[in-house]
């Protein structure tokens, strides 16, 4: 009888020494699992952050592109503007609609309009 119960405890003993080789198996599979998605977490954070300095960057370059474009435009009426004063003078001086045009770049029919102009 005591053999048979040494066989019963021996064998209760493998059984709990199982469940605890699967129970600590489980439990480490758990902590990597939970470091890994830190890790994941981290790097999506990460991703995040560099995403978002990016887009200031994109819109300060945005941004930049527009104030060039507006310089552009303003020179490119100030130079129409210059063009079109040189032209009168120009034309007040005998120059003729077509000379005026091919050093100024202006249509004649542009320059024409200038006669009736003060």
């Amino acid at each position: 009888m005591a053999q048979k119960t040494m066989v019963k405890v021996t064998q209760r003993e493998r059984e709990i020494a199982r469940e605890l080789a699967e129970f600590k198996y489980n439990l480490t599979i758990k902590y990597e699992r939970e470091e890994e998605r830190e890790l994941a977490q981290k790097e999506i954070d990460q991703a995040k952050a560099e995403a978002n300095e990016l887009k200031s960057k994109l819109e300060l370059s945005k941004n930049e592109i527009n104030k060039v474009k507006a310089d552009a435009e303003r020179y490119k009426a100030d130079a129409k503007k210059s063009k079109i004063d040189i032209a009168r003078n120009m034309k007040e001086k005998g120059y003729n609609s077509e000379e005026i045009s091919i050093l100024t770049g202006l249509a004649v029919k542009e320059i024409e309009k200038l006669k009736n102009k003060p």
